[in-house]
């Protein structure tokens, strides 16, 4: 990291003295549809310069001194339009939309703007697509984004209209959990980056990559068929609109974190980037089938190769959160005209985090009394690291090809530490204490090559793109130690792992490697051509074909120290602490003529599996506009899917899954537009749910933190959803937005994490035969000026509210029918549904001064965390309640100085304002609520405020 600082300021050194020029850019647009225009002729102070914009309506003006300007924009069948009063300057970019209206719509305009300097990120663009876009949409911009602190895209997508965030990093869009949203990247879907559940975790990419994150909530033929909560597209920045560099740096404070005392282990080389190079199995380790067959003495040798030393725990202080990036963006011109664009990004980020709670375990044979009571704490050391390089050639005004970019490291390092009690009632005077050392790392690559062209003498729109995404997930070494003791005793002994272990949820000397590999190609092409039908008919039609292929790798490894010889073994060795009890000395047989430690796998040969997809797609659709009001947007989508998964229950029984399924999913969006500034949307679609592979696998893992084992079921069926919904959407003006939703969705077959039947403490994945999700969504975006009697007030423009509430009910259909023995209410909640998700907040705006400051506010309501099977009875006590997330605000802070000449900025943030305690509990009396004296509280967790600062330097 020492170089890379170097590096940045030997760059803002050299660059220093280099002038800045006046840049104004903008996009030609139809009045009406919002869609680009090809070709049009913008003209610069009465023809001084001239360009033409290219096919996504997009133009620019460089190397302008400072000054006051003029355009002229014309367009056959359009109206000339003229903007005058255009102010530059040699600091930011201004920004200029021209809507062009058709010549049988108005004569000849002359618009008078004083455009402030602006970008192609900022919330009007993204409000001119929503107005625009084929169907139901929400999202937020690069613009908004920079006033957050958020640090990654995962806490970005809070922000969004009925969206929230689970564990800090799955979305959850209309009260529907992460399995039913799919993500994209610059149109390319990512894949999913857990090895244990359908998801993807959003907190992989900074958010300072973001130019704008956009949730589309209806389907439309052109769009992938497998989500029902939202698409989410994530766009990277691209194109630069001028040359520039810029570094930034900033520290953060973690109130119960920074500088407190923390339990950590002896590190890797590589940690600090979110690489492991010490934890990973001993080089020439024997595979699976070997290593079981192998004799002591040979197992011996391999139990001391291991490193003893990342056993043990020591005592550490946290540090400061840090942050750091550099960016550098070039546009190389030819002929006064875009040409050649690049831009290249590297950012860093560690932040150290501390968590106390208590977890507790509920016995139902004793009325639900607390039976496995402890406490615990969870320190982490989160570190990012990403990578962008884009480059764009542009070749002429109507054809270009991107190669786009990104590498990205995310990695958690975690010391779980956890003392208590293993059956309070039976066993009251035995003491158990143990901890987890445990290193996660993703590392993702996503490469694209994506072309966009235009053919004027035949009309047709052409856009490909190809890609491929790679995603290495490792586990290296996650350790477990744990140690017993009773009362009166002077020391904690080690819970080896029996020689004949029935189960190895609770033993010390346990670890665990597992490598997810996983490769994903896509290819998408589609074609598109306008055609009108007279002078009150726009259509546009459009057809594609998509295809995918994905393979997947996973191998997990689990070894355990256990002893030599049961008869004769040394059992002053379980009184020794992790850093020593795996050396040298203790394995094998020992000089005083005992026995010590030997090692074994207890892999199972099902944990292991491959698996793979083919998805062949191709569509038709149109979108058609008849006059003014009315637009129509139809057609189909075909999949034709294949997956196969191949594994073992053991040596004799194999696994395998074929599946082959061909579905066909219309889609319908009607949009009535009374005004150019209203629109008033009704769309149905019918979309589908894949299992993934992991939910399929028979691999078992125990989670140690949330302590449930989860295995898959080969048996799961795809689900199918029937999506409606209704929309009312008002364009004011001057960036502001009202829409109100409702939504109505049926499912057949959803798929949902629940509890397994009769089975303590274990998951698995099942077909419930049918549920409903209904709601309505309300987001607001205006300036305070609206709200009181002063339009035009000078300060009240400078504040701007914002708000989304979103309301959501679900009923599952279990079917029950022994209500005898069931404890059931019909229509239980969606696994991971929150019946009401607010975002809202307040931006303060000073251009004058370059201040600006940001309140937000973030809120969910409870939300089932693992769905029980049924909510069984035994002898009328529920032995299986739903486990319960409880709702919790989120207030975050922002203030944000530039400095005079606009190429510094400050920004100070405060995190989490609130820090309210996370519950988890189970709902005893099953009424769907938090009743804090009755219902059974299974985990507490805290959070501390963050305090950061992040000084930017551009130039």
């Amino acid at each position: 990291m020492k170089h890379l600082i170097f590096l940045a300021i030997g760059l803002i050194l050299s660059n220093f003295l280099i002038a800045q020029q006046g840049i104004i850019t903008g996009k030609v647009v139809d009045a009406r549809t919002g869609d680009p225009l090809v070709g049009a002729t913008i003209s610069l102070n009465n023809g001084k310069k001239v360009t033409k914009s290219d096919l996504n309506g997009t133009f620019s003006f460089s190397a302008l001194t400072e000054g006051v300007y003029s355009i002229s924009c014309s367009f056959v069948s359009y109206t000339k339009q003229e903007l005058s009063s255009i102010k530059t300057d040699n600091k930011e970019p201004v920004f200029v939309d021209i809507l062009m209206q058709r010549s049988a719509d108005l004569s000849t305009v002359v618009v008078t703007s004083s455009a402030a300097p602006k970008t192609k990120e900022t919330v009007s663009a993204l409000l001119l697509a929503q107005k625009n876009a084929a169907s139901v949409s929400d999202g937020i911009s690069a613009e908004v984004i920079r006033r957050t602190p958020d640090r990654n895209t995962g806490e970005v997508l809070r922000r969004v209209s009925g969206a929230s965030i689970q564990e800090d990093k799955f979305a959850i869009v209309r009260g529907l959990n992460e399995r039913y949203n799919a993500a994209f990247i610059n149109g390319s879907p990512l894949p999913s980056s857990e090895s244990d559940r359908k998801a993807f975790s959003f907190d992989i990419f900074p958010s300072n990559m973001l130019e704008n994150l956009i949730i589309y909530k209806t389907a439309t033929p052109d769009m992938s068929g497998e989500f029902a909560g939202g698409q989410i597209a994530i766009n990277t920045k691209s194109i630069p609109v001028k040359n520039f560099q810029s570094f930034s740096m900033g520290v953060g404070f973690n109130t119960i974190a920074t500088f407190r005392e923390r339990k950590e282990y002896e590190l890797g080389q590589w940690d600090f980037l979110g690489i492991d190079n010490s934890r990973a199995l001993p080089t020439n380790t024997p595979d699976i089938q070997t290593f079981k067959q192998l004799s002591l003495q040979e197992r011996n040798r391999y139990a001391n190769a291991f490193q003893p030393r990342n056993w043990g725990l020591q005592k550490g202080i946290a540090g400061p959160n840090t942050n750091l990036q550099y960016t550098l963006g070039r546009n190389y011109k030819y002929k006064q005209r875009d040409f050649l664009g690049v831009l290249f990004s590297v950012s860093y980020s560690k932040s150290n985090n501390r968590n106390i709670g208590t977890r507790t375990f509920f016995s139902p044979e004793y009325d639900n009394a607390a039976q496995r009571v402890y406490s615990e704490a969870n320190f982490s050391a989160q570190t990012l690291l990403g990578l962008t390089g884009n480059i764009t050639w542009k070749i002429n005004t109507i054809h270009s090809i991107s190669f786009r970019n990104l590498f990205s490291i995310n990695a958690d390092n975690r010391v779980l530490t956890r003392n208590g009690k293993d059956d309070v009632i039976n066993e009251p005077d035995r003491y158990t204490k143990s901890y987890a050392l445990w290193f996660t790392s993703n590392q993702i690559i996503n490469s694209q090559l994506i072309g966009e062209h235009y053919f004027p003498k035949f009309k047709w729109r052409l856009n490909w793109l190809g890609s491929v995404a790679r995603i290495n997930r490792t586990i290296p070494g996650l350790r477990r130690m744990v140690y017993d003791s009773v009362a009166g005793s002077d020391a904690y002994l080690a819970k080896l792992l029996d020689p004949n272990p029935v189960d190895n949820d609770n033993t010390a000397g346990l670890t665990f490697y597992s490598t997810n590999k996983e490769t994903v190609y896509n290819t998408r092409i589609d074609i598109s051509r306008s055609f009108n039908f007279g002078k009150q008919i726009q259509s546009l039609f459009k057809m594609g074909l998509y295809y995918q292929n994905r393979s997947r790798a996973f191998n997990p490894r689990l070894l355990a120290y256990c002893s030599y010889n049961t008869s004769t073994f040394d059992m002053s060795i379980l009184k020794q602490e992790g850093n020593v009890i795996f050396n040298q000395y203790n394995i094998g047989n020992r000089p005083n003529g005992k026995t010590g430690l030997t090692m074994r796998d207890i892999t199972e040969i099902r944990d292991l599996y491959t698996a793979g997809t083919d998805l062949l797609s191709y569509y038709a659709m149109a979108d058609q506009r008849f006059g003014k009001k009315w637009r129509l947007i139809y057609g189909a989508r075909v999949d034709q899917f294949q997956q196969r998964l191949d594994a073992s229950f053991n040596a004799f029984t194999p696994v395998r899954v074929r599946t082959s399924k061909v579905d066909v999913l219309p889609s319908v969006n009607f949009v009535f537009s009374p005004t150019s500034k209203q629109n008033i949307r009704l769309c149905y679609s019918k979309t589908l749910n894949r299992p993934e592979f992991r939910e399929l696998a028979p691999f078992l893992f125990r989670d140690y933190t949330i302590r449930y084992a989860i295995f898959g079921d080969t048996a799961l069926r795809r689900a199918s959803i029937e999506n409606y919904d209704l929309r009312y959407e008002l364009f004011p003006g001057k960036s502001q937005l009202i829409s109100v939703s409702g939504f109505y969705k049926r499912f057949t077959d959803p798929i949902e994490l629940i509890s397994a039947t009769n089975q303590d403490r274990t998951l698995t994945y099942r077909n419930t035969p049918s549920a409903t999700v209904y709601g309505a969504e309300l987001e607001f975006r205006t300036l305070l000026s609206q709200l009181l009697p002063f339009e035009e007030h000078p300060v009240l423009n400078q504040f701007t509210l914002y708000g989304n509430l979103c309301f959501v009910q679900s009923k599952v259909d279990l079917r029950v029918t022994d209500t005898a023995n069931f404890y059931y209410k019909q229509g239980r909640a969606f696994q991971g549904q929150s019946p009401y998700v607010l975002n809202a907040g307040f931006i303060y705006q000073n251009d004058a001064k370059n201040i600006s400051a940001t309140v937000s506010v973030n809120r969910y309501g409870q939300r089932i965390f693992l769905a029980s099977n049924g909510d069984a009875l035994q002898n009328g006590i529920l032995i299986e309640p739903n486990l319960w997330e409880n709702g919790r605000t989120q207030i975050d802070f922002q203030f944000s100085k530039q400095f005079p000449k606009k190429n510094m900025e400050l920004r100070v943030n405060v995190k989490d304002l609130l820090a309210q305690q996370l519950f988890f509990f189970e709902d005893i009396n099953n009424n769907n609520k938090f009743d804090k004296s009755i219902d059974g509280v299974r985990s507490t967790q805290n959070f501390g405020r963050v305090i950061s600062a992040t000084l930017t330097y551009s130039f």
